[in-house]
């Protein structure tokens, strides 16, 4: 099971991503770069 942290991280980016999307009129491709839990061995 995730922690809230966790949770409450995906919410937000899914919200984010969402609101981008509708604003565009949809996506065609969503590309995730940079270092978000690059460095952690597990994402709990």
């Amino acid at each position: 099971m995730r922690s809230w942290r966790s949770r409450v991280y995906l919410h937000g980016l899914r919200r984010e991503i969402a609101t981008l999307a509708a604003a565009l009129s949809g996506l065609d491709v969503l590309v995730f770069t940079g270092g978000v839990n690059a460095f952690s061995y597990t994402m709990s």
